[in-house]
């Protein structure tokens, strides 16, 4: 297929995801690439890109206009299918399965998605700016997740780029690159998960 490919996640220690435009995800390993079946909308149905937790479930994001959230087994006949958003969002860049219980998704507009695959929930943006990616880690202590982002298209000389920490300890100071800044905003509510 005519299609660009955009991001690439393990599933597994020897298959890989591969997700692109047009709905594009591929299958990688060493017997090569396979096409995994998907259910996409016609029309904005790129994937930006995908993450997977060790049990082989993958999340894959995408829509430039509103977003778009396929879930599924690549490895299986199955494919992936549409999971179930709940209301109009803007695109989505970036996705990250923390564990079973926790998957966060960000975007155009500064959208951000928490979900546990049944309830979900969708924060007060927290800034303007696209967010184009998501990560974090774990410990019995904490759970830090950081999303980061910026504009592209726009470049200004007042453009800074953007990163936003939500933990679950009280912490209100961070250190980045040397510098230190004091953490603004409000407590976000969850939907559950370990640590939260």
């Amino acid at each position: 297929r005519e299609e660009n490919l955009y991001k690439i996640a393990r599933v597994s220690d020897d298959e890989m995801l591969i997700v692109g435009a047009g709905g594009v995800a591929l299958r990688a390993s060493a017997a090569g690439l396979r096409e995994v079946p998907v259910s996409v909308r016609a029309s904005d149905n790129r994937l930006f890109t995908a993450s997977c937790r060790d049990d082989g479930t993958c999340f894959a994001v995408g829509g430039a206009g509103s977003g778009l959230m396929l879930v599924g087994e690549p490895l299986g006949d199955a494919g992936m299918s549409s999971a179930p958003l709940g209301e109009e969002l803007s695109g989505l860049n970036g996705v990250w399965v923390q564990d079973r219980a926790n998957v966060f998704a960000v975007g155009v507009n500064g959208t951000n998605l928490h979900t546990n695959g049944l309830s979900r929930f969708v924060g007060r943006a927290s800034t303007p700016a696209t967010l184009h990616g998501v990560g974090g880690w774990s410990t019995p202590e904490e759970t830090v997740v950081l999303a980061v982002g910026g504009e592209l298209g726009e470049p200004t000389t007042t453009q800074r780029g953007v990163v936003l920490v939500r933990e679950s300890s009280s912490r209100a100071v961070y250190t980045f690159d040397g510098r230190t800044f004091t953490a603004e905003g409000e407590l976000r509510r969850s939907v559950g998960g370990r640590g939260q």
